[in-house]
């Protein structure tokens, strides 16, 4: 432990070298520079009964399948800092950007920093190329759902960051993106466990084509995934997974209204419950998902935030006549997710450089048992989540 925390701080001591060298040189070098950001949070959470969480409960999912145990707890694991770095342009580009964004966390016997983003991009009027580990296009950043919980609407809403290459060109109002995207932080499901390499051996990249429009006060937008693995080296074939989103957004003085809908197969890498199976003569069969949310936020000083998510496994989409298993997101125990819906509602006080603020969630969830790719025997569970947050920006 002792080894661990000096590396900790060593990574950071050299972290905050290089921003003072960056601030020297910018004295020097007017077209190059860099501004720094993040935030120190402190949560208290409190839940009704077993859940099914990450982050030392802080990102929570849904109610466990069995157990009844209240739980409590407090954690400052979410302390974030990242930079964004500015030179001039090459290849014809107006201008470089580059940034890192890390979490500093630790427990009773780890020290752990944590990569969120590092990526390049260059921008020429028209267009960006971006190359690097950032939030995948499904996840739409630049409408993300407004709650106070870490796990930003998940599982309504695709929850992913990974290493890509992506090209945007802007015609007036209008977005065309474009990704290849390979797996790291975030896995598919297979009979090894969660891994990358079910994708790295499928050898072709996750794909990604969308379309966003925006105008003054509304925001819509389209896009469809590709995405293939090969769970079994011993098999040839692959799980080739299509999936879709739709999103609308409004904003206008203190009101903000949104809601997305995501519908497709095999999306464990992004906490969207379902999968795929394997039946015992090695055949795949893959499972429809369906999720969606809706999102209400209102005020400044003082804001509300209302959000209501839906998510089901549709089953599969052929006929599964042998036995087998299901591998994907939502198990627990042999226990398989049906469907479940989550309504939240936060208040929030935003002084300058704050944010203090309380939420209260209700989830339930209908666990069943599979038999032959069928979801029988629905058992439903419930449970009630307190959270509360404060929050210092700089």
């Amino acid at each position: 432990m002792r080894i661990a925390f000096r590396r900790g701080l060593l990574s950071l001591s050299l972290l905050v070298s290089a921003l003072s060298l960056s601030a020297e040189n910018n004295t020097q070098i007017q077209e190059k520079g860099f501004d720094i950001y993040g935030h120190i949070r402190t949560d208290f959470f409190a839940q009704s009964r077993n859940c099914i969480n990450s982050v030392n409960d802080l990102f929570s999912l849904y109610a466990a399948p069995e157990g009844n145990q209240p739980s409590a707890g407090m954690h400052s694991i979410t302390t974030r800092m990242g930079a964004n770095f500015y030179a001039p342009g090459i290849l014809g580009a107006k201008q470089s950007v580059g940034k890192i964004e890390a979490d500093f966390s630790g427990g009773s016997d780890y020290v752990w920093i944590r990569l969120r983003q590092a990526y390049t991009q260059w921008q020429w009027e028209h267009a960006s190329l971006l190359m690097g580990q950032t939030w995948h296009p499904m996840f739409t950043q630049h409408i993300m759902p407004g709650t106070l919980n870490i796990n930003t609407g998940s599982p309504f809403n695709p929850f992913n960051r990974s290493p890509q290459l992506r090209y945007n060109y802007h015609f007036q109002d209008i977005t065309f993106t474009g990704a290849a995207i390979y797996q790291t932080m975030y896995k598919s499901q297979g009979p090894n466990g969660a891994s990358i390499q079910y994708q790295k051996d499928a050898v072709i990249p996750n794909l990604f084509l969308g379309i966003d429009y925006k105008n003054k006060h509304f925001r819509t937008g389209l896009g469809g995934d590709y995405k293939a693995i090969k769970p079994m080296k011993e098999v040839d074939a692959l799980v080739h997974g299509f999936s879709g989103i739709v999103y609308a957004d409004y904003q206008k003085d203190l009101l903000r209204i949104s809601a997305k809908a995501t519908y497709g197969q095999n999306m464990s890498d992004h906490n969207i419950i379902g999968g795929y199976y394997i039946d015992r003569y090695h055949n795949y069969h893959k499972f429809n998902s369906f999720a969606a949310y809706t999102n209400l936020c209102y005020g400044s000083l003082h804001k509300m935030l209302f959000l209501a998510g839906y998510t089901a496994n549709l089953g599969a989409t052929d006929e599964i006549t042998s036995t087998g298993n299901f591998y994907g997101f939502g198990i627990s125990n042999n226990k398989y997710i049906g469907d479940m819906y989550r309504v939240s509602l936060a208040y929030t006080y935003n002084p300058e450089n704050w944010r203090l603020g309380m939420e209260l969630e209700y989830n339930k969830v209908t666990w069943c048992e599979m038999a032959l790719g069928q979801l029988v025997n629905p058992d439903r569970k419930d449970v009630v989540r307190l959270g509360m947050v404060a929050q210092y920006y700089f």
